[in-house]
């Protein structure tokens, strides 16, 4: 079986979407031919696309399903060990020639195969509709703002970039470890209002103290994922090889 993801026009202000479709192909095609050539155990392959009728990316079917409900389904699973395959899919991802970046890292957008593993995907989607915000995907979820790094918001000019990855990447951990979101409770106007504060809280959350079941070297781990200053935080190979020493 496989997934078949659908970019369908939705129409954009000053833009007909005859001018605009072969921008589209133009960019879409230039990063699937890049995801075609990804091959690692921890990133979902792309296996093929089309452009007739409309934009359609196609890639294995993994009836675990995502993330965040495969450990709502398995509340024992060993949570370290998804952490560690993501972090193995982004930082070959980063490690790559050009750094390739992901640009929206969520749980949504992490898959469970057969075996239990972690794979990313969507690879390179986050660009493709950014770049073409007259596309909107037939899978795709809000709610990104919960893991987006706070320059993206507070800096129009900012792209996404390897450091913007991980700080996604700290997101995704601290609900790994929690089975909570970052912001939780929060609206999209209440995470931006908290993350253009300079006098909020540097994390996302409450305190650590409602988590006892969070290691302290994954605190640590996930709040040097969080800095707001992009150059502190640590890069994704640094992070794998911290948690390889944590779950071997």
């Amino acid at each position: 079986m496989v997934a078949v993801k659908v970019l369908r026009p939705v129409g954009l202000d000053g833009c007909s979407e005859s001018e605009a479709l072969p921008k589209m192909i133009e960019r879409a095609s230039r990063e699937a031919h890049v995801w075609l050539a990804i091959d690692h155990p921890n990133v979902v392959p792309l296996v093929g696309y089309t452009f007739t009728p409309v934009l359609s990316l196609i890639s294995p079917w993994h009836e675990k399903g995502n993330l965040r409900n495969y450990i709502f389904s398995n509340p024992d699973v060993d949570r370290l060990k998804l952490l560690l395959d993501i972090a193995k899919g982004l930082a070959y991802l980063h490690s790559r020639r050009t750094p390739l970046v992901h640009g929206d890292i969520k749980p949504e957008n992490i898959l469970i195969n057969d075996r239990g593993d972690a794979l990313i995907m969507d690879f390179g989607l986050a660009m493709v509709m950014e770049a073409n915000p007259w596309y909107s995907s037939s899978h795709r979820q809000g709610g990104s703002l919960r893991w987006m790094a706070p320059e993206l918001l507070l800096n129009g000019k900012e792209t996404r970039s390897c450091r913007s990855d991980v700080y996604s990447y700290g997101g995704v951990a601290f609900e790994v470890m929690t089975s909570e979101p970052p912001h939780l409770g929060r609206s999209d106007t209440e995470i931006s209002l908290a993350i253009c504060d300079p006098n909020a809280p540097k994390e996302p959350f409450d305190q650590w103290a409602k988590y006892p079941q969070v290691p302290e070297a994954m605190k640590e781990m996930i709040v040097k994922c969080w800095s707001r200053r992009s150059e502190k935080r640590p890069t994704m190979a640094g992070i794998e090889e911290r948690l390889g020493k944590l779950v071997n």
